[in-house]
């Protein structure tokens, strides 16, 4: 654990010079690894190298805060359990597990993967070569999150799939394979779009200044037939 708090600390003091580049390739019976990265033009693997890990669990937490960061990774076991914080703009995400089918299935799957900025690109792969028994997979960009790419595949006999994006213009690619035993598989996609989705704030000063203007045109009703005399035709 030692080891792990020292590589993060080194990260964030060494983050304004140069990118950081980290390639992770790790088997035996589990894993838990936390990485922080501040800064454009990190890597966690890349598109020629992959991180990778191969052992029964695996848990694996990563915050990337800048543009054009890159995770890639391979995970092999029988149970992945992980979150992914992104903040910033083009930043490339690709995440498969069970991407050989040579440790067990990723037969246990809870993915997270949050994000906040714009062209994206988000793809998630679970039980590629093997169904993977129960995964649970929330996809969300917050407030803002405009021209992202969003691609989900899992290969499960008991799949939740959540999506959840404020923002226009995002692109979804979405497929749920597998049996889906007595459970069935269940996908909830929810998208905002700021040019419709109105805050709080906004819809109250619109019921407010709504009941104002009946007032008054109530007033001035009520007022009128007060008044005996009729001018209409004057």
């Amino acid at each position: 654990m030692g080891k792990l708090i020292s590589i993060v600390m080194l990260l964030l003091m060494t983050s304004w010079s140069y990118a950081n580049d980290i390639y992770v390739t790790q088997s035996g019976a589990s894993l838990d690894l936390d990485i922080t990265q501040d800064g454009q033009n990190n890597t966690v693997g890349n598109s020629t190298t992959s991180s990778a890990s191969a052992g029964a669990s695996t848990t694996l937490n990563i915050d990337q805060i800048g543009n054009s960061n890159v995770i890639t990774y391979q995970i092999n076991g029988a149970t992945y359990t992980g979150v992914i914080n992104l903040v910033g703009n083009s930043n490339n995400v690709d995440l498969n597990c069970d991407s050989t089918g040579n440790n067990s299935s990723c037969g246990t799957a809870n993915a997270v993967i949050n994000f906040t900025g714009n062209s994206n690109d988000i793809d998630l792969d679970i039980g590629q070569t093997s169904s993977a028994n129960t995964a649970d997979v929330d996809i969300v960009g917050q407030s803002g999150s405009d021209s992202n790419v969003v691609a989900a595949t899992v290969d499960g006999n008991s799949a939740i799939l959540t999506i959840t994006i404020n923002g226009d213009t995002n692109n979804y690619l979405i497929d749920i394979d597998g049996n889906g035993d007595v459970n069935g598989h269940t996908l909830t996609i929810l998208i905002y779009n700021k040019r419709t989705n109105m805050d709080q704030g906004t819809i109250n000063f619109i019921l407010f200044f709504g009941i104002i203007l009946y007032a008054n045109i109530s007033v001035y009703n009520w007022a009128h037939t007060l008044n005996p005399y009729d001018f209409s035709n004057k």
